[in-house]
């Protein structure tokens, strides 16, 4: 739907079929984490994070999922406010709490998400969550929806509980959002009453300096501008045919040529073939054969200037293989445009292989 995006006229008649399988992908995405992560197969990774720097890579995620009805308020300061927290988790809560607002507003209204500093005091009534006095972040989402009554708030974070009617809701979104902000060290509160809309506060323990090491792989992407319009070829290796030609698509979307290879095995006689123009590797990690890491070990050691790109439809944890130590970059499926785009030009730009643009 992307790719389809990509190439149609701003008046084409179908771009509205488009933009709803678009936003249908990414319903399926969402559910399908809400899911892992109430099994708890979806492992945490916890990073240091500007919590202001989420909001905004999320921007663009958040408005396909919310629709044209309802107006997004995001209000993040210029200054870093950091948390310890896993990010893909994090962009999770943000875009169930912005499903859960966008079906309480029908008519349409207001998203608010504003991210703030503050401080807990002991005897300070906010204290009387399971955080202890000091520094803090504050993420609030507020809605201008119907609002909520004692009984359902009593039931909120209640797995499988549901206001919804059936089929509208599986009653794990705001579960999942509790899990993950007390899994996080935090805390979270909820004011609402019906007919005046509703506002969720979470509250973060509030850490020092941004790792330098943060990716951009995450759900939405993180804070990291699009991509530019890249050059050159990339080896593109991926032994579904369906999954390749998606990918090879999304590559000329982004500028890039493609050489293609269903196996390890082609991958390395096709390199052969190309290596003088080859700028890097995108390479699926589970294959017949010669697997994507043993395949991007044996290229280095061709050409050690090499920049891999490894993708998955595994978590990286699950996979339980180090690979980060051989300096491969990961992407997880399912992988957007602009995620797709954003690691390709990171991969490029730190690469010394292959020509200049002309």
């Amino acid at each position: 739907s992307e790719v389809m995006l990509a190439k149609m006229a701003p008046g084409e008649p179908l771009r509205k079929s488009a933009n709803e399988i678009q936003k249908a992908g990414a319903r399926g995405v969402l559910l399908t984490r809400q899911l892992l992560a109430f099994s708890r197969k979806d492992v945490s990774t916890p990073e240091i994070l500007d919590l202001c720097e989420v909001v905004r890579g999320m921007e663009s995620m958040l408005l396909r999922l919310i629709g044209e009805d309802v107006r997004l308020v995001a209000r993040t300061g210029s200054w870093p406010l950091n948390v310890r927290a896993d990010p893909g988790q994090i962009e999770q809560v943000l875009a169930n709490l912005a499903v859960n607002a966008r079906d309480a507003m029908p008519r349409g209204g207001d998203l608010i998400i504003e991210v703030s500093a503050c401080e807990l005091a002991p005897g300070d009534p906010k204290s009387n969550l399971d955080l202890p006095p000091g520094p803090c972040v504050a993420l609030t989402v507020s809605d201008q929806g119907c609002g909520m009554d004692a009984e359902v708030l009593g039931h909120l974070f209640e797995p499988f509980f549901t206001t919804k009617e059936q089929g509208k809701g599986a009653g794990l979104g705001l579960s999942v959002v509790y899990g993950i902000v007390r899994q996080s060290g935090g805390d979270i509160q909820v004011e609402s009453r019906p007919g005046h809309g509703s506002t969720f506060r979470i509250l973060l323990p509030r850490v020092g300096g941004l790792d330098p090491a943060i990716g951009g792989g995450g759900f939405g992407g993180r804070g990291l501008a699009s991509a530019a319009r890249g050059y050159g070829t990339i080896l593109l290796v991926e032994d579904e045919e369906a999954v390749r030609q998606l990918a090879k698509d999304m590559l000329h979307v982004l500028g890039y040529e493609a050489v293609e290879a269903s196996s390890g095995e082609e991958a390395l006689a096709v390199f052969e073939r190309h290596r003088a123009k080859i700028r890097a590797v995108v390479s699926d990690i589970v294959m017949p054969g010669m697997g994507g890491i043993d395949l991007a070990r044996r290229l280095v050691r061709l050409a050690p200037d090499l920049k891999v790109l490894l993708v998955s439809g595994y978590t990286k944890d699950s996979l339980e293989l180090e690979f980060g130590r051989d300096g491969f970059a990961f992407l997880q499926k399912p992988y957007t445009l602009e995620d797709f785009g954003r690691k390709i030009a990171e991969l490029v730009a730190s690469s010394s292989v292959g020509p200049p643009p002309a």
